[in-house]
């Protein structure tokens, strides 16, 4: 895999923002040390597994977040320990916290890294825009589902669970293009 600084550099950022975004991804893996202790300190996770960007699954950029897997902690202790890291997370720092046991199994095997990322960039892309697309996909089969029971679901729990969905939709072809910013241009349009 290229060191992150030689993706920043290459990824066509001016040298004065390559410092500044090194030191954004410096913070944010403080951040996530700090956050990796608290899981399992206070909150008694099993594992707690680094991933994505930071993990360098991707290239570093200005809109990424910090995601951390965990395994070992019920529901309503992965709530409680969501609002604790939010806490002592920096504002301009975004972060998902997901339960190993919970996600697609797509998903799980990019976290374990049984299915690692390639270290070719494009190929990189591919593999990023096939997992998006298999969600999207997902997302579509469920809104299907969900529109097939329309006439059983009151309009009150209906319309708020289509939004949502076509939200999710929205999101997951906003992050390919995102995707593809950043990898083929080395961030997303400013201006």
């Amino acid at each position: 895999m290229v060191p992150i600084s030689d993706r920043v550099k290459t990824a066509g950022y001016p040298l004065a923002e390559v410092d500044s975004l090194e030191q954004r991804r410096q913070q944010a893996l403080q951040t996530a040390q700090q956050c990796i202790s608290i899981l399992k300190r206070d909150f008694g996770a099993t594992e707690v597994i680094l991933f994505g960007s930071l993990r360098g699954d991707a290239p570093w950029h200005w809109q990424s977040d910090l995601d951390l897997a965990v395994a070992g902690l019920s529901e309503s202790a992965l709530w409680d320990a969501y609002g604790k890291l939010e806490a002592i997370i920096p504002g301009w720092l975004t972060f998902d916290l997901v339960a190993v046991e919970s996600v697609t199994s797509r998903l799980r095997a990019r976290i374990l890294q049984e299915k690692p990322m390639p270290d070719n960039q494009y190929l990189a892309l591919k593999a990023h825009i096939d997992d998006q697309l298999a969600a999207l996909e997902r997302n579509v089969e469920t809104l299907t589902h969900l529109l097939a029971q329309r006439e059983t679901i009151p309009e009150i729990a209906l319309t708020p669970a289509l939004a949502s969905y076509i939200t999710d939709f929205y999101t997951g072809c906003e992050r390919i293009s995102e995707r593809v910013a950043v990898a083929l241009d080395g961030g997303l349009p400013k201006g």
